[in-house]
């Protein structure tokens, strides 16, 4: 899913999931870009990061961190294939290139 945030992010992330003891919420990033926002309400511009972020809950398991960033490439061709929602990045991709040829993508 395509993300911003207002701080570059790490690639790969790997926390405590509080609701489920024994497992962690793995978090993977990748095509960061810095982008330059305009506060509609100041008109203050405001550096922030876009990227592309998939979340895994796992078992936790030693080693688990160093064993995903070992296969970074299968784990995000993963998380690019289980990627379905209206947020994904290709669906992004796909609706900004229909707006500049003039279609209107909005279902209003």
């Amino acid at each position: 899913m395509r993300v911003k945030g207002n701080i570059s992010p790490e690639l790969l992330t790997v926390e405590p999931y509080s609701p489920v003891p024994g497992q962690v919420e793995v978090r993977l990033r990748e095509n960061v870009k810095e982008i330059t926002v305009t506060d509609s309400m100041t008109n203050e511009t405001v550096t922030m990061y876009e990227y592309d972020e998939y979340t895994f809950l796992l078992k936790d398991r030693e080693g688990l961190k160093e064993d995903i960033a070992a296969n970074m490439s299968d784990w995000l061709i993963t998380g690019r294939t289980l990627e379905v929602n209206e947020g994904a990045s290709l669906v992004q991709d796909m609706k900004a290139a229909l707006e500049i040829l003039g279609v209107n993508t909005n279902e209003n």
